[in-house]
């Protein structure tokens, strides 16, 4: 029964076949230049470790959508101009993702990349906006303040 978490599993969503059912989720790398930019050889080493270790499928960290809408200044920001050049260093991430894999090609890691817009959490300055100018967000219901939860509130939540 615990060997199936090492056995090959098809994704119903794409009928794509994976090694294992591991996934090395996404977390907030903070590598790339300041105000953010492609991948880049820190992105490189830290994925090449990752992959590694036969995951079925690799979730990058925050890859923005909106150069203007980063989070801590840092992220992966997708080009506005989409060519050879500008998509060149994703490329390169993904095969290093699959390149240190012992897996054979069709079974090497799921490479997934998370598209991320901050939208109202985005902070002006690192998150790349000048100062005073608003973030953009689905609606203009601002980010309230909240209430701290307290050990009776536990039985509640």
């Amino acid at each position: 029964m615990g060997t199936e978490i090492f056995s090959p599993v098809t994704l119903p969503c794409s009928g794509r076949t994976i090694a294992n059912r591991l996934a090395k989720v996404a977390l907030y790398e903070h590598l790339a230049k300041w105000h953010g930019g492609p991948p880049n050889k820190y992105h490189l080493s830290l994925y090449s470790e990752w992959a590694k270790h036969d995951w079925g499928m690799i979730v990058t960290g925050n890859a923005q959508v909106s150069r203007d809408h980063l989070t801590l200044g840092r992220d992966i920001v997708i080009p506005e101009v989409l060519n050879e050049e500008t998509l060149a260093p994703f490329k390169k991430l993904a095969q290093t993702l699959h390149a240190g894999s012992s897996h054979d090609p069709p079974m090497r890691p799921l490479a997934v990349m998370q598209l991320s817009h901050a939208g109202r959490q985005s902070p002006n300055i690192i998150g790349g906006r000048k100062l005073g100018v608003p973030p953009m967000a689905p609606s203009s219901v601002r980010v309230g303040s909240h209430k701290r939860a307290q050990a009776q509130d536990i039985p509640h939540l």
